[in-house]
C-alpha cells in the first residue's frame, strides 16, 4: 500500500508561471498538484482538503474584479485554518509580507529567479 500523496494547490493567474510551478512541483512523487487560475476556483475546491496552497497575491490579470490573494487567504483560513498557505508575489515588500503573515499565511515567497527552488523548500517545511 502506498502512502497518500500530499495535495498541493497552486493559484496563479499567469498561465505560463502556473504551468511552470505545477510541472516542477509534480516532479515530486509525493505530491498531487492542482493548478487554478483564480482564487474563486481554488475556494470551490477546498473540500478536497489540500495540505498546502501556493497563492499568488495579485490575481487580477484576466479580471480586474477578481478576488485577490489576501481576500482568498482570509476565506481559506476561515474555512480550514489547518491548510498551510504560502503567498507568492512579485512584491519585494516587507510590509506586504508582514501583513500576510499576520493574517495567517504560513510563509511568503517573492517571484524571482529563485522562486521555485525556495517554494520547494517552503512546501517541505510546511509539510513537516
Amino acid at each position: 500500500m502506498s502512502n497518500p500523496k500530499n495535495l498541493i494547490f497552486v493559484v496563479e493567474d499567469d498561465n505560463f508561471f502556473l504551468e511552470v510551478v505545477t510541472d516542477d512541483l509534480s516532479e515530486n512523487e509525493s505530491y498531487a498538484v492542482k493548478g487554478f487560475s483564480t482564487a474563486e476556483e481554488c475556494l470551490e475546491n477546498l473540500n478536497e482538503n489540500p495540505d498546502v496552497i501556493v497563492l499568488d497575491f495579485y490575481l487580477d490579470k484576466e479580471n480586474p474584479d477578481a478576488m485577490n490573494g489576501m481576500e482568498a487567504l482570509e476565506k481559506i483560513n476561515a474555512s480550514n485554518p489547518e491548510i498551510k498557505v504560502i503567498m507568492l508575489s512579485g512584491q519585494d515588500s516587507l510590509e506586504t509580507a508582514g501583513t500576510l503573515l499576520d493574517k495567517g499565511a504560513f510563509d511568503y515567497v517573492i517571484k524571482d529567479s529563485d522562486a521555485i527552488k525556495i517554494l520547494q523548500k517552503k512546501i517541505t517545511k510546511a509539510l513537516s
